[in-house]
């Protein structure tokens, strides 16, 4: 998390039955009422990678394209230091409850999060028919090869609506390519490196 100073987290009790902590969050900064804070974020994040890393490859792969590899990784340690010491755990955050029902399974989930089994790695793509929703942060493109990919836009990726002017347009992308296990393979849309035509005002990172 950004700032950590800005964002923290305070010890308010214990968690009943087990051992544990009840955690609450320190002043926020002011927030539009429909944005999460950091810490709200970084939560969500953490239960949609537990809850993914018990689910299936693509529930995976869906929570990991929104989590960098160093996050992971410190999941991934934190999933390995339970299991050594034989341990379980469950975070319970608003009404959303994510759970391991025994050693067993934590252990498993660290070795699904183990770069053996969740691959990442940026390819650059050649196609046509790049087209974005803004709206939803998602985009959509034919490749070179005749395969139709689709996935989620990168939250740096800036002007999304500007990538709908060059549709019918061949274009040179940057994707960051998530797969788990077998698994058929997540897309984040990290930038548009070129067009026949490039227009100012979309993202280039070329």
């Amino acid at each position: 998390i950004p700032n950590k100073d800005r964002h923290q987290l305070l010890i308010t009790g214990t968690a009943l039955g087990s051992f544990g902590f009840e955690l609450e969050e320190g002043p926020p900064d002011q927030l539009p009422l429909d944005e999460e804070s950091p810490i709200a974020r970084a939560v969500r994040l953490t239960q949609s990678i537990f809850d993914g890393s018990v689910g299936t490859d693509e529930e995976l792969a869906d929570a990991a394209t929104e989590v960098d590899a160093r996050a992971l990784g410190k999941i991934r340690e934190f999933l390995i230091t339970l299991a050594a010491e034989g341990a379980i755990c469950t975070l319970t955050f608003r009404e959303h409850v994510s759970r391991f029902r025994d050693v067993g399974e934590v252990q498993r989930s660290a070795n699904r999060l183990s770069s053996d089994n969740l691959r990442e790695r940026e390819l650059d793509i050649q196609g046509s028919n790049l087209s974005a929703l803004a709206m939803r942060m998602q985009f959509e493109m034919l490749c070179a090869d005749g395969t139709q990919i689709y996935g989620r836009v990168a939250p740096g990726v800036e002007n999304v609506d500007a990538i709908n002017r060059h549709t019918a347009q061949a274009v040179k992308v940057r994707i960051m390519e998530t797969q788990v296990g077998a698994g058929r393979p997540r897309y984040v849309l990290l930038g548009v490196i070129s067009w026949d035509d490039l227009t100012p005002g979309v993202e280039s990172i070329a």
